[in-house]
């Protein structure tokens, strides 16, 4: 798995004012914010619940159903018919990144309610 090209910079003021602008103002989905900030959409969801403008549970999050979406990766184009990684058995980055996203879904689910 490949990070975004903006993993672990860090967040300039100006950049948080644009996030602030683009989810409490134009009400901009997750995956949208996303791709702008070219972050992945649990750098957005971290950072909008550091800012106070969402639950730290993630359980009041406008435009995000709580599925992961491969980071936003500059020059590619995105398709629906793009290629989906095949399965690795062998591959333990796979299996963790897949439980860690189970978890989320899980833990999303139960602390939504």
């Amino acid at each position: 798995m490949k990070a975004s090209p903006r993993h672990r910079f860090p967040w300039s003021t100006d950049e948080i004012n644009r996030l602030h602008n683009e989810y409490e103002i134009k009400q901009l989905d997750i995956a949208t914010i996303a791709h702008l900030h070219r972050r992945s959409e649990y750098a957005i969801l971290y950072k909008l619940a550091d800012e106070s403008l969402i639950h730290e549970s993630w359980n009041d999050v406008r435009g995000w159903d709580g599925w992961y979406r491969w980071p936003y990766h500059e020059g590619s184009e995105e398709d629906e018919d793009e290629d989906v990684e095949e399965y690795d058995p062998y591959d333990m980055l796979q299996k963790v990144d897949f439980l860690y996203n189970l978890y989320c879904y899980i833990h999303s689910f139960l602390f939504s309610r």
